[in-house]
């Protein structure tokens, strides 16, 4: 009743996740259930909603992100590593990385290592390392059949092609 719905969001079992301005709501054919902080999660702007490979929730709010495995909620803010608390949009690559857009950068979380052990492995995108846009708009993201992830910003569209990025490996040789 009179909420701002941000994204609608299928998951693999045909459950319907909305995130509203006043947190998250799950519906399937016989129940609407609204998430709230006496779930362990936020009543607050909620934005956007992805699922993982291993069937975990991973929900943008303006308090961070909170991952959601069925029973309980994780969050993971600037404390943790994130570039900001105010997360704008949610999307997966192909290799199960968490790209995360703020307004003051692109953030990028190994959700593997993080589901396996806890790990927080995050990798930002500035300027410097060419996501000129810097600040992402609200769910403006979207995911090419060839992998490529757009996302677009106060700057444009920035599009990211994960073949490219490959960890470089030779140490820099150094002369005094």
């Amino acid at each position: 009743n009179n909420r701002v719905v941000y994204k609608v969001f299928e998951d693999n079992k045909n459950n319907i996740w909305l995130t509203t301005d006043s947190g998250a709501f799950f519906y399937n054919i016989t129940t609407i259930k609204h998430i709230t902080s006496k779930d362990g999660f936020v009543d607050d702007k909620t934005i956007s909603v992805v699922q993982d490979k291993q069937n975990n929730f991973w929900f943008a709010t303006k308090q961070g992100i909170f991952r959601y495995d069925s029973k309980t909620f994780e969050k993971l803010d600037k404390n943790k590593g994130l570039c900001s608390n105010n997360i704008y949009s949610l999307i997966f690559d192909d290799r199960n990385n968490l790209f995360i857009g703020t307004p003051k950068a692109l953030d990028k979380l190994d959700v593997t290592s993080y589901n396996t052990n806890k790990k927080i492995v995050i990798k930002h995108y500035e300027n410097i390392d060419g996501f000129t846009g810097q600040e992402c708009n609200l769910n403006a993201t979207f995911k090419a059949k060839n992998g490529r992830l757009w996302f677009g910003t106060i700057k444009g569209v920035t599009i990211y092609n994960p073949k490219y990025n490959k960890l470089n490996t030779i140490e820099p040789t150094t002369l005094i």
